[in-house]
C-alpha cells in the first residue's frame, strides 16, 4: 500500500447494535476532529431496532450492515477489512459509547505510532469516566486469576472490603492496574481498554486482527497476548482522551452478556494461558458458585444463568 506520509489515512470504525442514536452521537462527534484525511466507518451489526434510520441519515461516513449480529470480534474485523481494503493506513476501532470532544486527537495518536516505529502493535487511549476522572482500566498488567477473582467475584470484592483481609488484597489488586503518571504522554503496558484501540495497517494484518472465537468480552486480553507474539507493544497515550459511558454499548443484552463473558473467558483460559486442567476446573465451580450467589441470593442476574453456565461448562 502507497502511504501518504504527510497526512496517512486514518479510518474510524464503530460497531452499531441497537443503538443508533447513540452511535449518531458518537459519529457528530468525530466529524469535528480536525484531520483532513480520515474516515468514518460504521458497521450495523444485524440491528432488530431502528438503528438503520438514524443511521442512513449521517452524511459522510461509510455505512456498511450485517444480517446477523457478528459480535464484537467478527464484526470489527469484518470493518476493518473494509477500510484497509478502502486504503486505510491505520485504524481506530472505538465504541460507540466512546467520547471524543479532543479534534487533535488523529494528530496525537500518530505521532506515538510513528515514534514507536517498527514495535508499534496497538494504541490506547487515556479513557475518562462520565465524570472526567481517570478509568483505572486504561492501563492494566497482565491479569492473573487472582485478580480475576478479586475484581470479579463477589466473594472476592467482600475480601477486598473485610477488615481483616482488607489491606492485603487491595494491595493485590490495585497492583493490577496502572495509575497515570505525571507529565509522561506514553508508557508501555500489558493490557489497555478494548473500547478504543489505535492500530497501523501493518500491524492488524500481522496479528490477523481480533480472535473471531469471542463474541463478546475478553478481547483486550486475547490482543494482549497476540501482540506480545510478535514482539510488539501495547502501549497508552495519556495525551489521547475520550469519554467512556460505560456499558451503554452493551447494556440492553442484560444476562446474555454474562453469559458470554463466561464462555470468552474460558475460550480465553484454554488457547492462551498455561493454566492446568485442574486449575481451570476450580475456576469453573468459583465462577458457578459466583453466579449462584448473583442470581439467586443478591439477584443481581436473570433466572436461569447459573443453568446456563452449566450447561455451557458440562
Amino acid at each position: 500500500m502507497k502511504e501518504n506520509k504527510k497526512h496517512p489515512k486514518i479510518a474510524i470504525v464503530i460497531l452499531n447494535w441497537n443503538n443508533g442514536e447513540l452511535t449518531n452521537k458518537c459519529v457528530s462527534y468525530l466529524k469535528e476532529i480536525k484531520y483532513e484525511n480520515k474516515e468514518i466507518w460504521v458497521l450495523d451489526n444485524g440491528s432488530t431496532d431502528n438503528s438503520l434510520e438514524f443511521l442512513r441519515k449521517l452524511e459522510d461516513i461509510y455505512l456498511i450492515t450485517s444480517e446477523k449480529n457478528l459480535g464484537f470480534a467478527k464484526g470489527l474485523n469484518y470493518g476493518v477489512g473494509k477500510a484497509i481494503d478502502n486504503g486505510a493506513d491505520y485504524i481506530w476501532a472505538i465504541n460507540n459509547d466512546i467520547i471524543v470532544e479532543d479534534k487533535h486527537i488523529l494528530n496525537k495518536f500518530l505521532k506515538h505510532a510513528l515514534r514507536l516505529e517498527n514495535s508499534f502493535g496497538v494504541l490506547g487511549a487515556n479513557i475518562k469516566l462520565k465524570d472526567r476522572t481517570y478509568d483505572k482500566i486504561s492501563a492494566r498488567r497482565k491479569w492473573r486469576l487472582k485478580d480475576r477473582f478479586l475484581t470479579n467475584t463477589l466473594f472476592g470484592v467482600l475480601l477486598r472490603k473485610a477488615p481483616l483481609f482488607n489491606k492485603e488484597f487491595r494491595k493485590i489488586y490495585y497492583n493490577y492496574f496502572l495509575d497515570k503518571p505525571n507529565n509522561i504522554n506514553l508508557i508501555l503496558v500489558d493490557v489497555i481498554s478494548g473500547s478504543a484501540l489505535f492500530f497501523s495497517e501493518k500491524s492488524f494484518r500481522l496479528i490477523n486482527g481480533f480472535d473471531e472465537n469471542t463474541f463478546l468480552y475478553q478481547e483486550e486480553y486475547i490482543l494482549s497476548k497476540r501482540i506480545e507474539k510478535f514482539n510488539l507493544v501495547s502501549a497508552i497515550a495519556f495525551d489521547c482522551e475520550v469519554i467512556h459511558l460505560h456499558g451503554q454499548s452493551t447494556q440492553k443484552i442484560g444476562s446474555f452478556s454474562y453469559i458470554e463473558y463466561i464462555k470468552s473467558e474460558l475460550y480465553y483460559l484454554n488457547e492462551y494461558t498455561a493454566h492446568s486442567n485442574l486449575t481451570v476446573n476450580v475456576w469453573k465451580i468459583i465462577r458457578i458458585f459466583d453466579a449462584f450467589l448473583k442470581e439467586i441470593i443478591f439477584h443481581k442476574l436473570e433466572k436461569g444463568t447459573t443453568k446456563a453456565i452449566l450447561k455451557y461448562y458440562y
